[in-house]
């Protein structure tokens, strides 16, 4: 039985306080998160662990922290991301993150049943959602259009265009360029959610024919029919708003429309498939460019993977309908635009890590299917006897993992969020007078009893005045031991990564089950007779006839050349098995010759892993295999292989995903049988990180981007940051120790007058966020200038418009200048225009003018600031994490160079942005993003900061050595010939902090 969790009490909060106290009392960061400190580590399911003076306690997260954890805390499946070199080091471009990204694009592409589609990658929601407002943009069909059409209630983000297409006008208005302003459209909500509507053949004709002469002619006898039929209004509220959008598409100034399948922060509500076909058929129809914002309904918050594919969109001819561009975050970890009219974006700012976990979540969530179903029919028995209960409660509805119930008004909403710690739950409003709740697939029955009698509670405490009675601790369903998990997965990682002698590996594994009372056993060829009986028994009780393996295949594996078979007993009788055997040897099996590595002698098949039914459930199999692995590992072997069928053998893929699996192929049809699932993954787990060498070849031309080496990454690092770099929660609301002290320890670095920090999920985010922070601090300015200056050839990223408006201001969008030479002469003619309100610079870009002799950079930049000072605009540096020089100082840590802002691209979804305390908004919640950043990417940059890049080998003479901030400059012929090839041009090679700890790696082993 699962140990009971304590509920978090005032004791958490206080800790809690006394820890946001170190940031807060400097100013560095607004007073805005939640009071609490989150640990990873002792987090588990839906059950979020908070610290506190002597330990932690728990909150039931009914939100799954803002919709990013389709499988709660420390899922098996997310333990996988460790067991990748490339995810410690954010390396996209290896062999292994190229297969992951394939098997990804490939797997996104079946679940929207588009083989032709495209996916270009950013760092958060509001990224995806501006890089596919790029595209459109790029592609408009009115030159002059520069507005975005959207709805009523929508939310879409809070970078430029984003938050201007959302419609909460608190969150907007204080930030809105005018000229710049979204066209925004009713929505008609759907409330009988029960019931679905789909467009009829004549219904699709008349919106592909949009362009007819007589088209309004006809919408308007559509909409007057549509009025008189009083039991289906939602039709003539649909009708109302498609000529509202024909309407405005006339007008020549829209250039995308950009809609949620399921509008959710703005009070999750549902419109028909009729509606969002229609929609897009009329877009279609007009020429314009349609956007699917799916960052929060994606990876399954719906009935199907995407919400999209629910509406069943086809065109008149029975043909089906996609989007232009659908988006996507949240559950999905990294953000990503699926373009299915063949659009690309190549983005190389950003996070592995992030697609890896969100590949893997993905993935195990689509192997849950049916859990979720049931989920929701558990969840709307209990709500409908809620919604009964309590007239103040009405319009319940539920998708998926998505539930909500909405209230009389917003004061009883905000009695609930008052209440909502005291019983240990975390909930979240939406709109004005909405509950909204995510569960997960960690929730079980015991949790959703739980998260309804508390709720019931809250109800009867808000609307009848009872008095609240509060629990002392949770009754948890059954889960994984958190504190073994973790203690296998380090085991294991640190062998890939250091080796480990066998007698160390099975003497771990057999000391693991003796506490179990289980006696852990190794089979070969001399005792597998002692099992045969026992093997196929436990076949036969445990697999229908199809499914079975036969004997004999056992008795092959105990006989190749490399194999590893393990069994486990209990009192006398053999109760679990796991065999693999030499891959060459199970030609047989199907699709294994297509494999990469099948003549690869160090690679295995994996025959079999199966626990008898009774003692199923506990978790033995995944030990079992995870066992076996670790032992392969201690043999020197390299790969195992094996064959998982989609969804019916859904928990071994779990299983092998989370031992790092790469599904290396996906077979259709494989199973030829007539159950509803017969197609295989054939995936291949590797049992070692790459040699130095490789690792070598991965880093060159890599910074800031991938700023670790192996050297940095030591095993106490691994122990220490497994947690975070599993665990990805939305930074905006909670936490951990170690961020504070990450924080702490960048903010030392930057200059004392720009330690007032925000923080952001990438490069482009960093531009908006600046740019928002001085035009709200300029808000009360006469005649307010818009305009931002530049040099033309600087790079500020290009996932926000304003980002790609800076870097491409060929194609700019917004009130963006680029004077095309250095000339200070121009710079001040500009100025004096009073049209800018500030200036951006990249630094990376004037450090290359300065190296080929075209401008002295501190005479320049002094320059230049004191024409911004004399303007009154502000000035702006774009410092990437690889400017941190060898004297431990960013070149704004000159005080005659000090700009009034300085952005920070720390690599993976992190970036900082760092200001004068004149620019800081101190309101809370005025200037976050939902997640707000990554833990283990923030962890990675300042731990590459606090390395030596300056110890050279000194076995190996390379005389003439340059030094330009921490970038290494070889030149000559004296380089190691071995060393040499793998870097690109004769001569001159430039490196980074992480690259030239693994150049002191390589020396060392040619040494």
């Amino acid at each position: 039985m699962t140990e009971k969790l304590e509920i978090i009490t005032k004791a958490n909060e206080e800790h809690g306080l006394g820890s946001l106290e170190s940031l807060y009392s400097k100013g560095i960061i607004p007073r805005e998160k939640k009071p609490y400190i989150i640990n990873y580590k002792k987090s588990v399911g839906p059950y979020m662990a908070l610290d506190k003076k002597d330990g932690h306690s728990y909150l039931l997260d009914a939100s799954s922290q803002i919709a990013s954890l389709s499988l709660g805390f420390n899922p098996t499946a997310l333990f996988g991301v460790a067991h990748h070199y490339e995810a410690w080091t954010n390396e996209k471009d290896s062999e292994n993150s190229r297969e992951i990204i394939k098997a990804f694009e490939d797997f996104l592409k079946r679940k929207c049943g588009h083989q032709c589609l495209e996916v270009s990658y950013t760092n958060s929601g509001s990224e995806s959602n501006e890089t596919a407002l790029i595209m459109a943009y790029k592609r408009r069909k009115f030159t002059k259009a520069r507005k975005v059409l959207a709805f009523e209630g929508s939310f879409h983000g809070r970078m430029l265009t984003s938050l201007f297409s959302t419609w909460n006008k608190k969150k907007r208005e204080p930030f809105q360029i005018p000229g710049f302003e979204t066209v925004f459209c009713s929505f008609p909500q759907m409330l009988r959610t029960k019931n679905d509507f789909e467009a009829t053949k004549k219904q699709l004709e008349l919106f592909e024919n949009s362009n007819h002469r007589d088209f309004l002619d006809l919408l308007n006898k559509e909409i007057d029919k549509a009025n008189l039929d009083k039991e289906n209004q939602l039709y003539h509220q649909e009708l109302i708003s498609l000529k509202e959008v024909y309407t405005e598409i006339q007008k020549e100034k829209i250039f995308s429309i950009i809609i949620e399948p399921m509008q959710c922060e703005g009070g999750d509500k549902y419109g028909s498939s009729r509606f969002y076909n229609l929609l897009t058929i009329l877009a279609k129809s007009q020429g314009i460019e349609i956007i699917y914002d799916e960052v929060q309904t994606g990876f399954h918050l719906g009935r199907d993977f995407f919400w999209f594919k629910s509406f069943n969109m086809k065109d008149s001819e029975g043909q089906e309908v996609f989007p232009d561009y659908l988006t996507s975050a949240k559950k999905s970890q990294t953000g990503f635009v699926l373009a299915f009219n063949g659009e690309k974006s190549i983005n190389s700012e950003i996070n592995y890590t992030s697609i890896l976990r969100g590949f893997y979540q993905g993935l195990i969530s689509d192997q849950q299917k049916e859990k979720i179903l049931n989920l929701e029919n558990m969840v709307v028995e209990n709500l409908l006897k809620l919604n009964k209960k309590y007239k103040e409660f009405s319009y319940p509805r539920a998708r998926g993992l998505a539930f909500s119930i909405d209230c009389e008004n917003n004061e009883q909403i905000m009695s609930f969020i008052k209440n909502r710690f005291s019983l240990g739950l975390l909930i979240y409003p939406a709109g004005d007078r909405t509950l909204r709740f995510r569960i997960n697939t960690a929730f079980k029955k015991e949790e959703i009893e739980y998260l309804f009698n508390a709720l019931d509670k809250l109800a009867a405490h808000i609307f009848n005045g009872e008095e609240l009675t509060i629990d002392k601790f949770f009754s948890p369903s059954k889960m994984n031991s958190i504190d073994d998990m973790y203690k296998w997965h380090e085991k294991i990682v640190l062998a890939k990564k250091n080796g480990i002698k066998e007698e160390d590996a099975l003497a771990f594994a057999s000391d693991f089950f003796k506490d179990q009372s289980i006696e852990f056993k190794v089979i070969n060829s001399d005792n597998f007779k002692e099992y045969k009986e026992d093997i196929i028994q436990i076949e036969n009780d445990t697999y229908e006839p199809l499914r079975r393996t036969s004997i004999e295949k056992f008795e092959r594996v105990v006989n190749t050349r490399a194999f590893v078979a393990i069994g486990l007993v209990k009192d006398k009788k053999l109760i679990g098995i796991s065999f693999s055997g030499e891959l060459r040897s199970f030609a047989d099996e199907r699709a294994m010759r297509r494999v990469k590595y099948f003549e690869h002698p160090g690679a295995l098949y994996m025959l079999d892993t199966t626990v008898i039914k009774e003692y199923q459930e506990q978790g033995l199999g995944r030990y079992l295999k995870y066992s076996l692995e670790l032992i392969a590992i201690s043999k020197g072997l390299d790969y195992i292989y094996g064959r998982n069928r989609d969804v019916l053998a859904g928990s071994m893929l779990n299983t092998n995903i989370s031992l790092g699996a790469i599904p290396e192929l996906y077979a259709s049809e494989d199973y030829l049988d007539d159950l509803d699932y017969r197609d295989v993954y054939i995936y291949r787990s590797n049992l070692k990180w790459p040699s130095l060498n490789e690792k070598l070849k991965m880093k060159i031309s890599r910074h800031p981007y991938s700023p670790l080496a192996k050297s940095e990454i030591d095993d106490d690092f691994i122990k220490e940051n497994m947690p975070s770099l599993i665990n990805k929660v939305c930074l905006s609301n909670f936490i951990s120790n170690n961020y504070i002290k990450q924080t702490n320890k960048l903010v030392e670095t930057l200059p004392k007058d720009l330690r007032y920090i925000f923080s952001s999920s990438g490069h482009s985010e960093c531009m908006d966020k600046v740019y928002k922070s001085i035009y709200y601090k300029n808000q009360n300015t006469s005649n307010k200038p818009t305009g931002v200056l530049t040099f033309k050839g600087h790079h500020f990223g290009k996932n926000s418009m304003l980002a790609h408006s800076l870097s491409f201001p060929e194609n700019s969008h917004y009130p963006v200048k680029a004077i095309n030479d250095l000339s200070l002469k121009k710079f001040e003619e500009e100025l004096n225009s009073g049209e800018y309100l500030c200036v951006y610079l990249d630094i990376e870009t004037l450090i290359d003018e300065h190296n080929s002799k075209k401008i002295d950079l501190t005479s320049f930049l002094k320059n230049i600031k004191e024409l911004c000072t004399k303007s009154n605009v502000s000035l702006v540096y774009d410092e990437t994490v690889n400017h941190y020089g060898l004297d431990k100082e960013w070149l704004s840590s000159n005080p005659e160079l000090l700009p009034d802002a300085m952005i920070i691209y720390l690599g993976g979804q992190m970036g900082i942005c760092a200001m004068k305390e004149e620019l800081r908004i101190s309101d809370p919640l005025m200037m976050i993003s939902t997640w707000d950043g990554d833990e283990y990417s923030l962890v990675s940059s300042v731990h590459a900061l606090e390395s030596d890049p300056t110890k050279l080998n000194e076995n190996h003479k390379l005389n003439d050595i340059e030094y330009l901030g921490d970038n290494l400059i070889l030149v000559g012929e004296n380089i190691p010939y071995r060393l040499k090839k793998l870097f690109s041009g004769p001569g001159r090679y430039s490196l980074s902090n992480g690259e030239i700890n693994l150049l002191n790696e390589h020396l060392k082993e040619l040494s």
